[in-house]
């Protein structure tokens, strides 16, 4: 943080602080990151709080990304499906995804579980990671699974959700198409491919690529509004939800939005989230 200003350079220290303290060693072969430094209630890590927490340390503490990957591993299903967490094994007195369970089947789980794995791998260079096996079956065997699972669940490249509370947004349910979602999925499909490439495995790749595309595609056509100049938050059928929301703004930091659209959410967020804009 050195040259920086003492805001943005405490916010920084604080972050790193807080993200490494929220690393945990909680057993052999299980520990990664809480949900925060207090959260010490019940032994589990989250596919959610867990990557935005790697993002910060994945530099200066790789070996501790590397242990959340692996323990998230164990509450992967066979059929790509992901919990919001997973808890310690010991604590659970068994070792199988659905024991490990917190909060199953969260859609938003897989795509987060593949991105980790691409970012992990793109910044160390351990590839190694990928062939470790757990369960019974490996970690790129996982990967597959949830790109597999999030695939399944996009036809014609949009991403349906359930009409429950089963995203980053575990109080509220919303439903079918929900931009949010959509660019999660967008861009574990783009993180899947790089991984493919690397691996020599010019079919997957080539396919994940595809839907990607696919997906953007998707997205800009039934979650765009020209009109309003962003994504809207949801769409399900006889129901629009039009109003702006942070968490759309993954569209602009994945790349799912053009540089033109890019522009017309930046004005919109400034306009209507910015609170010094908005009384």
């Amino acid at each position: 943080a050195r040259g920086l200003q003492a805001l943005p350079a405490s916010m920084i220290t604080a972050c790193l602080a807080c993200s490494h303290a929220s690393y945990k060693k909680i057993e052999a072969g299980f520990n990664g990151f809480f949900a925060g430094p207090g959260y010490t209630g019940f032994p589990r890590v989250y596919f959610r709080d867990g990557y935005w927490t790697a993002q910060v340390v994945m530099r200066s503490n790789p070996r501790a990304v590397r242990d959340h990957l692996l323990a998230l591993s164990r509450g992967v299903r066979r059929d790509g499906r992901c919990p919001s967490g997973v808890f310690a094994p010991s604590w659970k007195g068994a070792d199988d995804p659905d024991t490990l369970a917190w909060l199953p089947d969260h859609l938003d789980s897989p795509a987060f579980y593949v991105m980790l794995a691409h970012d992990y791998v793109h910044t160390t260079g351990d590839a190694a990671v990928l062939g470790e096996t757990i369960q019974g079956w490996t970690l790129w065997e996982r990967v597959v699974a949830c790109l597999d699972r999030l695939t399944s669940s996009a036809p014609d490249g949009l991403m349906q959700k359930d009409h429950r509370a089963n995203d980053w947004a575990d109080n509220v349910i919303r439903s079918t198409h929900v931009i949010y979602d959509q660019a999660l999925y967008y861009h574990a499909l783009v993180c899947g491919a790089a991984l493919a490439r690397e691996r020599n495995e010019a079919t997957l790749a080539e396919t994940w690529t595809a839907q990607a595309r696919l997906a953007q595609d998707a997205a800009n056509k039934f979650l765009w509004s020209e009109s309003r100049g962003y994504y809207i938050d949801y769409a399900r059928e006889g129901f629009t939800e039009d109003h702006l929301t942070a968490d759309s703004l993954l569209t602009l930091f994945y790349g799912l939005a053009d540089e033109t659209q890019a522009q017309k959410i930046l004005r919109a967020a400034q306009r209507m989230l910015q609170s010094r804009h908005n009384d």
